[in-house]
């Protein structure tokens, strides 16, 4: 049995997978890993580069080629289940690690910190072409030294997934198969929710990945900018609903609710168009349109206020990055 298992799920990555196993196949230090790969169906190339590495690799690398495309969380999903390391960790086809030390860096963290269930890091922010993009910010990630349950909020992470490590309480959770219930492509937000139920994250003062950002921008990204309020709004009544029964008791993501709401409405007022008029008409038909009329005040006002914060937070990022 390996000490870490390493998650990879690809599809259709023909351009940036070999940068991404190499990373890992390239890390230092007495740590034994396995890696095993997801490859959800590709038709681009992507599997005739993972066929090749895996007979270079017999040893070290276990690929599954999906017969068909399943979606990156059940892709997940079934990694997870396969994984027999004491320890998880993930990364995406187009992303890759740009610290050699990362596995060993993490293995010592959480062997000397028993308490914690998962650790990760900062990361960088590339463009398509490999070219450094952006600030390195991330409105999603928490960047708090410890990151509990309280601080998932419905929305944030500890750190973006190609940085995290956690323990396999894979065995002993099952609730974890609602990684890929809850949403066919967005399985982090559930990951991070249900491992700090469990207990809280860490973030290590080091660069560990490079976050790949694409021009149309990832599911995560539109979602954040209110882009696709209606799957959010999916997502977060799903996750409330989970926690409320894994907890036994209810459990809602109001301000999350509430940011959702306000922010479908300023934009379908701002924005006139037909894409943000039904975009608001879907939110308003899954909050009951007396409700929302209530609410609107406050989930305006939270609206504002979070993009407020956002920027707050962003100022924080950036003055810690000059101190790094």
């Amino acid at each position: 049995m390996s000490l870490v298992s390493v998650l990879i799920i690809a599809h259709n990555q023909r351009k940036y997978i070999s940068e991404a196993v190499n990373s890992v196949l390239s890390q230092q230090g007495d740590v034994d890993y396995e890696i095993l790969i997801g490859d959800d169906c590709s038709t681009d190339g992507t599997t005739d580069i993972l066929e090749e590495f895996r007979s270079r690799f017999p040893d070290k690398i276990k690929l599954f080629v999906r017969e068909k495309n399943i979606g990156a969380s059940k892709n997940l999903y079934l990694l997870l289940a396969a994984a027999s390391g004491k320890y998880v960790a993930t990364l995406e086809g187009d992303d890759y690690w740009c610290d050699k030390y990362k596995l060993i860096s993490q293995v010592e963290f959480m062997e000397t910190h028993p308490r914690f269930i998962g650790c990760c890091g900062d990361c960088t922010l590339i463009g398509e072409d490999g070219r450094l993009s952006g600030d390195g910010f991330l409105p999603w990630i928490s960047y708090n030294r410890k990151f509990t349950f309280k601080s998932f909020k419905g929305i944030f992470l500890p750190g973006q997934t190609s940085t995290m490590m956690y323990r396999n309480i894979f065995s002993e959770y099952p609730e974890l198969r609602n990684m890929y219930e809850v949403h066919p492509q967005i399985s982090d937000r559930t990951i991070v929710m249900l491992y700090s139920m469990k207990g809280n994250f860490y973030r290590l003062s080091r660069i560990l990945g490079c976050y790949r950002k694409f021009s149309d921008g990832s599911v995560t990204d539109k979602i954040y900018k209110n882009e696709n309020s209606v799957v959010d709004y999916d997502i977060n009544e799903k996750l409330s609903q989970l926690a409320s029964d894994i907890e036994n008791k209810k459990i809602c993501f109001r301000t999350r609710k509430l940011k959702i709401c306000g922010s479908a409405l300023i934009k379908s007022l701002i924005r006139k168009s037909p894409a943000n008029s039904e975009c608001l008409k879907q939110v308003i038909s899954r909050v009951g349109k007396i409700k929302f009329i209530a609410i609107s005040p406050i989930a305006v006002f939270v609206a504002i206020m979070t993009k407020l914060s956002e920027k707050i937070r962003k100022i924080k990022f950036e003055i810690r990055s000059k101190n790094r």
